[in-house]
């Protein structure tokens, strides 16, 4: 259990083209050292999840062996593990991201490209192809949506939308719209809002 972390980080890295070098777990800092030394990485990983005033402590060995073997300059170094730890690796300012584990995928593969993961809409993608292309090596998650009103539709949609879970969402509209859309006259009262959302004028599109 207390290796998921890294092992999955390695997965997404490999997934992207590097080839990745596992250490193990309760690696003492000469052996760090001395891996880095032998790879010559151009990412080094560094995980630790114990007590964060512990940690401090060591990040500290850590750098200083880092300068004395002169292997700091020319790579990036990532570290994951619980929040009162990430806190830690940030005031140490020796590393170039800090991850928790609740981070979005594409945030970490983002990283891992080099590229920066913009804080908007945009940053997915308009339509389909743009939205493949940009979630690689993943692919695309679409969902079929709609309850049996406009307002709980929109309610819905916009919060799986804001936990950025899916990357397409479908319309799900009731029975009449599916069937009797063009011709309104034919719909049955007490079937508005079976099976999905009952979506009546261009507003209700629009919304």
């Amino acid at each position: 259990m207390h290796v998921n972390g890294p092992t999955a980080f390695l997965a997404l890295a490999e997934a992207v083209g590097y080839r990745t070098v596992f250490l193990g777990p309760a690696q003492p800092i000469e052996r760090f050292i001395a891996a880095i030394r032998e790879h010559d990485p151009e990412i080094v990983g560094v995980g630790y999840r114990l007590t964060p005033e512990v940690f401090r402590t060591v990040v500290a060995e850590f750098e200083a062996a880092l300068e004395q073997e002169n292997l700091r300059a020319g790579r990036r170094f990532v570290f994951g593990g619980t929040p009162p730890c990430v806190e830690v690796a940030k005031e140490s300012r020796l590393f170039d991201a800090t991850f928790t584990g609740i981070e979005p995928l594409e945030e970490v593969v983002a990283w891992l490209r080099g590229e920066t993961l913009e804080a908007s809409p945009q940053r997915w993608g308009r339509t389909a192809l743009e939205r493949i292309e940009r979630k690689q090596p993943f692919p695309i998650l679409r969902h079929h949506f709609g309850q049996p009103t406009v307002d709980a539709t929109v309610q819905g949609i916009r919060e799986i939308a804001e936990a950025e879970v899916l990357d397409v969402m479908s319309l799900g509209t009731d029975q009449n719209a599916q069937e009797f859309f063009f011709h309104p006259d034919e719909m049955g009262p007490e079937l508005d809002g079976a099976g999905g959302v009952p979506v009546r004028t261009p507003d209700d599109l629009r919304r």
